[in-house]
This record gives structure tokens, sequence and C-alpha cells, in this order.
């Protein structure tokens, strides 16, 4: 089952779900209203997927399976990397990192 989460810092904006899915809320705009929508992934330089995300008219871009990481995965010894189990790079599942 998909879980949702807030992306810290982006509260009330993004989430990120334990299965690697960025989405943008639902909410009011200067521009109208925004519709809940599903983020377009795409592919860093590296290989990895990323998004932009937008808040106080700067974008930022952010890796998703990190997101996936910070939001799900507790890092109690500080561990700086991230690993994928199948080497998968686009297979952002919680249970793969």
């Amino acid at each position: 089952m998909e879980e949702w989460k807030d992306i810290k810092g982006y509260e009330g904006i993004y989430q990120v779900s334990n299965l690697g899915r960025i989405k943008s809320l639902s909410r009011n705009h200067k521009y109208g209203h925004l519709e809940e929508k599903i983020i377009k992934q795409s592919h860093n330089r590296r290989g990895y997927l990323q998004v932009n995300l937008h808040k106080n008219n700067k974008q930022k871009s952010f890796r998703v399976h990190r997101l996936v990481a910070q939001h799900f995965l507790s890092n109690p010894n500080n561990y700086p990397s991230i690993n994928h189990k199948d080497e998968n790079k686009e297979n952002n599942y919680v249970g793969n990192l």
C-alpha cells in the first residue's frame, strides 16, 4: 500500500511516497487553484531520477531516492550514501534502498 509523507521544508506543497513517487498537493496559488498531481521525474547526468520542487519562486532539484530514504528510513549512523539493492537507479521503492 502506498504511504505518503510531507517533504520536509515543503509541507503542504509536496509529498513523497514509499513507492518513489512525488506529488504536488492541491492548493490555491497566485495564478489560481492547482490540482493535486504526480510530478514527472527526469534523469540526471548520473542516471538517478530527480524532481524539481518550487517554493517562494525558487526551484530546487532533488534526487528521488534520497527523498524516499530521508522520509521512510532511519539512519542512526548518519551514513552519507544510499544504495539501490538491485542496482536499478529507477527503482526507488523504499524496500530497494
